[in-house]
């Protein structure tokens, strides 16, 4: 019977290399497992360093659990919140418990560090880990846009019927200088408006041009396309970022940011996302929100529709647990209306 001993990782080469062969044991051969998305993860954030906890059999790594820090304003007030990413429990150490010993784990730790609460969006072999443990999840409403739905047909005879119908979907091309692709960093302008977004609501992630640049710029291993649009004065009202990724052979598109001041940056931001997809020829584009979120209402009224659970390709659930039940200040946010969080607000895509 194996004797795990689990111990908080000090981001040695050694432990490095033990974290990523988890993940690659787990997950396959993602493009997340590599050392230089594991120095962009855990130790570039400029919210602080990251924190691993590594179970290990015999000086054998057999399984992990992680965090990074996120800073949020609860009431227009920081607070740095702790993400939980990368449970995995390496495929000959299932079933012995091991998932709930991480859990746990890091949960003590998470409260001896004085955490008011954690955040997760975990997968589907983790998700039961997560609700044995004091989670409460708060599912997130998953939208569907379809861009050219030929192209999901591996069949070319089959693909090639149906590819008139993309034309259904297609939007008219947005000309014009209001809206634009970001070519270089993220300045000052979106420090700007973060600041006038995140203005009454009562839990959202600072969008920084500081965390924006980590997330979407220096991240080693993934590219993002940033589309911003400009008002007749110049002044920055809203941006979308996205990011194409293959997913069993078909490729998709997701919406990992989207604020916009105003109906008419919002359709501008939607459409030129659609022109530029269709031209990447993009099955689907894909968004995760909670329903009270103006950003959502925007996307419903131009064209996307609500994903049945049963198709669901992850539970995008957003699980949440409180460390210290006395502050009761916290009990708002079992409420998924007290959220702004879209899928950039979580680090698996």
């Amino acid at each position: 019977m194996s004797t795990f001993k689990i111990t908080l990782s000090e981001h040695t080469d050694k432990e490095k290399e033990d974290s990523i062969s988890l993940m690659r044991q787990c997950f396959g051969g993602i493009d997340v497992a590599t050392k230089t998305y594991y120095d962009w993860q855990y130790m570039m954030n400029p919210a602080g360093q990251g924190q691993v906890f590594i179970a290990y059999d015999n000086g054998n790594p057999a399984g992990q659990f992680a965090c990074i820090p996120c800073i949020y304003k609860f009431h227009g007030k920081p607070i740095t919140i702790p993400l939980t990413v990368n449970l995995c429990v390496g495929p000959k150490y299932r079933g012995m418990g091991l998932m709930n010993r991480l859990i746990r784990r890091m949960h003590q730790f998470l409260s001896d560090q004085n955490s008011e609460f954690s955040v997760g969006v975990p997968n589907y072999a983790s998700l039961r880990g997560h609700l044995s443990n004091g989670y409460v999840g708060l599912p997130l409403t998953l939208l569907v846009r379809p861009i050219r739905p030929s192209s999901y047909f591996k069949n070319k005879i089959v693909r090639d019927v149906a590819k008139p119908g993309d034309m259904i979907w297609k939007k008219a091309v947005v000309n014009g200088s209001q809206v634009v692709k970001l070519k270089n960093s993220f300045d000052t302008r979106f420090d700007t408006l973060g600041e006038i977004h995140s203005k009454g609501k009562i839990l959202i992630q600072t969008r920084s041009s500081i965390y924006l640049n980590w997330r979407y710029k220096k991240n080693p291993s993934r590219r993002y396309e940033t589309i911003q649009f400009c008002d007749s004065n110049g002044l920055m009202t809203g941006y979308m970022v996205t990011r194409i990724s293959d997913i069993n052979g078909v490729k998709l598109g997701f919406i990992l940011e989207f604020i916009a001041n105003g109906l008419d940056t919002a359709k501008s931001l939607v459409y030129k996302t659609m022109e530029y997809l269709w031209n990447k020829n993009i099955t689907f584009l894909i968004a995760a929100t909670f329903p009270g979120n103006l950003e959502f209402k925007y996307l419903r009224k131009f064209g996307f529709f609500i994903c049945p659970k049963r198709f669901r390709p992850h539970p995008f659930l957003l699980c949440l647990k409180i460390f210290d039940h006395n502050r009761q200040e916290f009990n708002i946010l079992y409420d998924p209306g007290s959220w702004f969080f879209s899928i950039g607000d979580n680090d698996a895509i």
